[in-house]
């Protein structure tokens, strides 16, 4: 599935995508497999993967290794894996006669988080339903609202559970802002010069400097996959 589409005027902010996939596995898949992978990516780089088996994210040259160590790095992990757990569960509950069909489900959930015009945060959040859009929350409407043309099994099951909904509001509004900021941060640290800056003494006198900021775009994919299925009782 295509990342969700950013509003025209907003790439020239730092913004971060979490989009999480949940797939179903066979039945008897054994508890130590691996249930989730995540990749992120800015600026269409890669900058790290791990899957949820693993203790820490491998970080890719571009992050340097100096942030494994960093707690921000750790947070992400942490939480990643929360809330795929959570977003698994709510998944697990979900019957497919419930989303008119047969076929066992999967479940893709697009987070958006960015810094917009005037200052303003601004995050979203998207869901698909075996590949068709079926409920969103976002901030400026911070209510569920379901697509005509999806899976209408989301929106009345999982808004009243005001437990998932909250998890959803933080990771969005506060931990996926922290994230932004701080890896922008260190990505900064990390492409800074080692070499000294060239003398300034014989250049012209200028009475404005102009600075243009790089856009940075965090693409985080988590995989999860279901240890149980829903192919039918087993006799």
């Amino acid at each position: 599935m295509a990342p969700a589409s950013i509003p025209a005027g907003v790439l020239h902010k730092p913004t971060l995508l979490l989009l999480l996939l949940l797939l179903p596995e066979l039945l008897w898949a054994a508890r130590t497999e691996q249930w989730c992978s995540i990749q992120g990516d800015i600026d269409q780089k890669p900058i790290f993967s791990y899957d949820c088996s693993s203790a820490i994210p491998k970080a890719t040259n571009i992050m340097g290794e100096e942030v494994n160590s960093t707690e921000t790095w750790e947070h992400i992990r942490e939480t990643s894996k929360h809330v795929g757990e959570q977003l698994r569960e709510k998944l697990l509950d979900t019957k497919p006669q419930n989303c008119g069909t047969t076929a066992p489900l999967t479940l893709s959930a697009n987070m958006t988080c960015q810094l917009v015009a005037g200052g303003h945060r601004s995050w979203c959040w998207d869901f698909d339903i075996n590949g068709k859009t079926s409920a969103q929350v976002d901030s400026r409407r911070k209510m569920w609202t379901e697509e005509p043309s999806g899976r209408s099994c989301m929106k009345d099951n999982w808004e009243k559970d005001k437990e998932m909904t909250s998890i959803l509001y933080r990771t969005s509004e506060g931990d996926c802002q922290k994230w932004r900021e701080e890896l922008l941060k260190h990505l900064k640290r990390q492409e800074e010069p080692t070499a000294p800056p060239p003398t300034t003494q014989n250049l012209p006198p200028s009475s404005s400097v102009v600075i243009t900021p790089n856009v940075w775009v965090l693409l985080l994919i988590i995989t999860c996959s279901i240890l149980c299925c829903f192919y039918g009782e087993i006799q």
